[in-house]
């Protein structure tokens, strides 16, 4: 599969440091996206809606969210970096859909007043909008060309 050869290494995924070029960063949300479908499938199969909420759901949402929500960063990042832009951006797009989530769980427990659950909702609205802008600069902005402060120009991954 030729899209693979696209993808940097695993381990380079897993850091903040570096730089991904427009293809290696697009190759790398559609594998996270994968991954986060197989994920809400199964969180879907422990928690059924109106089962009431079982601690095995909120352990396994816990499980998922959490490293989703660090690869993202890192993708975030490492794009903002090829840009010559800092991390701390990407570190701001990626609070938002966390304190949604943390906010969606607590309701799921009916442990939060209405009045969050209305910011929650405008939250959804306004970070949906704002995470397809942003999603879309990093996908479509071209890369600083040869070396910058945050590293070599990123490989373009082919042979």
């Amino acid at each position: 599969m030729k899209f693979l050869s696209y993808l940097p290494p695993l381990k380079v995924r897993l850091s903040p440091q570096g730089r991904l070029n427009r293809l290696q960063y697009f190759a790398s949300w559609i594998v996270l996206s994968v991954a986060a479908l197989i994920a809400a499938m199964t969180l879907y199969q422990l928690f059924q809606p109106g089962d009431g909420v079982s601690s095995l759901a909120i352990v396994g949402f816990v499980i998922a969210v959490v490293p989703l929500s660090f690869i993202v960063f890192f993708l975030h990042a490492k794009r903002l970096h090829d840009l010559g832009l800092p991390a701390v951006i990407g570190l701001a797009v990626v609070a938002g859909p966390i304190a949604v989530s943390v906010l969606s769980l607590l309701d799921m427990i009916h442990a939060i007043p209405d009045w969050l659950l209305t910011i929650r909702d405008v939250s959804k609205e306004l970070g949906r909008d704002i995470g397809i802008g942003f999603g879309s600069y990093l996908l479509l902005a071209p890369g600083q060309p040869g070396d910058n402060r945050y590293g070599p120009a990123p490989s373009t991954g082919r042979s």
